[in-house]
C-alpha cells in the first residue's frame, strides 16, 4: 500500500502479523513471573492502573 488512510489500518496489519506468530511462540520457564518483572522495569504503569 502507498497510502494508510489512518493508523488503523498499520495497527490491524501489525496485529494480524503478532497473531500468525504467536502461534509459533513457546512458553520460557518461569513465565509466570513475567509480570513480576514487567512491574519493577516500569513502576510508573503499575501507579496508572491501580488509579484506573
Amino acid at each position: 500500500m502507498k497510502r494508510w488512510p489512518a493508523g488503523d489500518h498499520a495497527l490491524r496489519w501489525t496485529a494480524t502479523g503478532l497473531l500468525e506468530a504467536e502461534k509459533k511462540f513457546r512458553r520460557g520457564k518461569d513465565y509466570r513471573k513475567l509480570g513480576i518483572l514487567q512491574r519493577k522495569l516500569n513502576p510508573s504503569l503499575t501507579q496508572q492502573e491501580q488509579v484506573a
